[in-house]
């Protein structure tokens, strides 16, 4: 899952929420809810193949010990192009020693939140309330903000 939007707009919020509703109690919640902040895990440029494979035993680890978790990697737009390509393998269950089919990885990023403001902006111009808006209106916006934004989504 991709959440995308403006600070404050509740995407750590609804990750939060999904959690909870996932794991009992929050004792089993901490051992299957992990959060990895883009901005301050790859701070340091000098070691960002270091950090991809630390990133990636932590989240091959975490699903061996336990194959239901939530993975919430937050600030998507400030970890560098290509530094989640490593965990493709786990992503696309690929992986022969560890099975994600149980797992929900979900990507938090600011990226395109100036787009879709514009366009909220203008379908209230345009004399349309909220209620009516819907996720088509906003496909191509968040496909091409989440793609082409430079950072660890780009294609």
């Amino acid at each position: 899952m991709c959440f995308q939007g403006t600070t404050g707009s509740g995407k750590n919020y609804l990750s939060e929420l999904i959690a909870d509703h996932m794991f009992d109690s929050e004792k089993v919640k901490m051992k299957q809810f992990h959060v990895i902040h883009g901005r301050s895990y790859f701070v340091d440029e000098s070691k960002i193949d270091s950090k991809r494979e630390e990133l990636y035993t932590y989240v091959k680890s975490k699903i061996e010990s336990c194959d239901t978790n939530v993975f919430v990697f937050d600030e998507v737009d400030s970890i560098p192009m290509g530094a989640l390509d490593i965990l493709i393998s786990i992503f696309e269950n690929n992986e022969v020693s560890v099975d994600s089919r149980n797992s929900i990885f979900i990507f938090l990023t600011n990226a395109g939140a100036d787009a879709i403001e514009r366009k909220c902006l203008e379908f209230l111009e345009n004399g349309n309330y909220r209620e009516s808006m819907n996720i088509q209106d906003f496909d191509t916006i968040l496909l091409q903000s989440a793609f082409n934004y430079k950072g660890a989504l780009k294609k």
